[in-house]
């Protein structure tokens, strides 16, 4: 369900991850090498005709699956239509705030294309040129505003490289399993 849901094999082209798990374990989402040992003991047993592990190896490994299972259910019931991101302070939800640092971030039903992005900054944040460390916005509209301080609002879909996207997914999945 998890692959079908957020686009694992997708993201994982995008992301040079090749294995559902490493991809998991990269997002926090799954610890693999539990779990990994019982595939391996899965494949061992139904394609190499190895005998099973002892019955309270098994127990161990029903234990297993079903704290991954529970772990990850808050994933396949439910996920997050977008995040937001507020610059750091100390009170972000004064009606000021509304003009400062403000990147919100959408995904779409098929969850590992490129995101949309909304952003409220202030002009140093913005650059029209490259920068490598920043993330490319194919912007759709741009509005120059003056209340209190400039700001700029942007409305576009992100172009970010497979690091960037890697942390993002990671600060979803994070937002996501502490619901």
């Amino acid at each position: 369900m998890l692959r079908k849901i957020y686009g694992l094999r997708q993201m994982s082209k995008s992301l040079k991850i090749k294995d559902d798990l490493e991809l998991l374990a990269s997002f926090d989402v799954v610890r693999p090498l539990m779990l990994r040992r019982l595939i391996d003991i899965r494949n061992f047993v139904e394609h190499q005709d190895s005998t099973p592990p002892s019955s309270d190896e098994c127990r161990m490994f029903a234990d297993l699956v079903w704290y991954f299972l529970r772990s990850t259910d808050s994933l396949v019931r439910s996920h997050l239509d977008n995040l937001i991101f507020y610059a750091p302070g100390p009170e972000p939800f004064l009606e000021r705030r509304k003009y400062y640092p403000t990147v919100e971030v959408k995904f779409s039903e098929e969850f590992a294309t490129t995101p949309q992005i909304s952003a409220g900054l202030n002009p140093p944040s913005i650059s029209y040129e490259a920068n490598t460390d920043w993330i490319t916005i194919e912007a759709i509209e741009i509005i120059s505003l003056e209340v209190d301080e400039p700001h700029m609002l942007i409305r576009g879909k992100m172009s970010a490289s497979g690091e960037q996207m890697g942390l993002l997914y990671r600060a979803y999945f994070t937002e996501q399993l502490s619901w």
